[in-house]
């Protein structure tokens, strides 16, 4: 303890002889503290918001990718009733062509 109370009279002769006072020097470590707490939570929410940009890029891939889907099977869906109309035509016709 005894050299702990020591530097700190050290430290702020040394203070006092560069001019700045120990309030002045108190106001210094809290603002570099809170500029480190600040850098801090900026990089934490950046960081959060790089995981929701993440989480809502998946969702949204889902939503196309299931989308896409739906299309294909409606083109077939389409497909598949021309492919049945020509087949009637076809059976007409040849009906026709027997009579």
């Amino acid at each position: 303890d005894g050299e702990k109370e020591k530097e700190r009279k050290e430290g702020s002769e040394e203070g006092q002889r560069d001019g700045e006072s120990e309030g002045e020097k108190k106001a210094k470590v809290e603002r570099d503290v809170g500029e480190g707490n600040l850098a801090t939570a900026a990089a934490s929410a950046l960081a959060a918001a790089a995981v929701k940009a993440k989480h809502l890029a998946a969702v949204e891939e889902r939503k196309i990718k299931s989308l896409v889907a739906l299309l294909v099977e409606t083109q077939m869906k389409k497909l598949e009733i021309k492919l049945r109309h020509f087949e009637e035509l076809e059976t007409i016709m040849d009906r026709e062509r027997e009579a």
